[in-house]
């Protein structure tokens, strides 16, 4: 891909700030990835778990009860894996 943006740049087909978001973007996506599949995500899991839960239990507004249950929810499930 690399050789591909270089010959475009050359040609004066594209400029090299256009040529280099790509390169940034999915440098970054491929670093989350790799994170995501290395570390062990377990403890952060229920973290996620213990303070909404707490959330749930302080907050008698019902403003925000849902994404609160949504990421308790999400926490649930993906603890069961």
């Amino acid at each position: 891909m690399l050789l591909i943006l270089v010959s475009l740049i050359n040609s004066g087909l594209t400029t090299v700030r256009r040529a280099l978001l790509p390169i940034i973007t999915w440098a970054n996506v491929s670093c989350a990835l790799v994170f995501a599949a290395v570390v062990d995500l377990r403890l952060a899991i229920l973290y996620l778990i213990g303070v909404t839960g707490a959330a749930l239990a302080f907050d008698r507004s019902n403003k925000n009860i849902a994404m609160v249950s949504l990421s308790q929810g999400m926490g649930h499930v993906s603890r069961q894996r």
